[in-house]
């Protein structure tokens, strides 16, 4: 497995009921992402060591207050489906939907450098995204290993240049000198 092989599309939440169902965090835009998807994948990158994608045929998946109730097969108890709380959920890259030209997933831009508009330095590399309540939170790392926290928006990110490997953002004043 290479890293673009698979997307995290979401954690596992919990159980739900005794039956093997569980709840999972779906970080996906549309709450129906998962009806088109036949093998879902529990792995790790962010349980303190890397555990490779294990497969298994998703069964039923449906949404469930903010999140995504799901079956599969062979997970057929509460204790089961305990097992997989904490792992992430991941998918097939060449499962995830078309896009439009103009769009991307942010799978494809981790690693990208971070510039910063105002000044034309490089804030750092994009390391990852925090899928908060109220907006998306990316983590970029700067080259003397600080974590900058950003928040990930319309009015922030400017531009993403697949060609140069680049992400444009502008922060909000401020924000760079809490972390910097």
């Amino acid at each position: 497995m290479t890293k673009t092989d698979y997307v995290v599309v979401g954690r596992v939440a919990k159980p739900h009921g005794i039956k093997g169902e569980f709840r999972i965090q779906s970080y996906a835009d549309s709450p129906s992402f998962f009806s088109g998807v036949e093998t879902i994948f529990f792995g790790s990158e962010t349980r303190g060591a890397h555990v490779d994608p294990k497969p298994y045929k998703l069964i039923s998946a449906r949404p469930h207050k903010e999140n995504v109730l799901a079956v599969v097969e062979g997970i057929n108890d509460r204790n089961d489906a305990e097992r997989l709380r904490g792992f992430d959920v991941f998918v097939r890259a060449e499962e995830l939907p078309l896009i439009d030209d103009d769009e991307v997933y942010l799978h494809e831009i981790f690693g990208f450098d971070v510039i910063n508009v105002q000044d034309n330095t490089r804030i750092g590399i994009l390391n990852g995204v925090l899928e908060m309540p109220q907006q998306e939170v990316w983590s970029i790392g700067t080259d003397s290993g600080k974590e900058v926290l950003f928040p990930a928006n319309e009015e922030t990110v400017v531009a993403i240049d697949l060609d140069e490997k680049t992400v444009s953002v502008d922060p909000p004043e401020g924000l760079l000198e809490l972390y910097l």
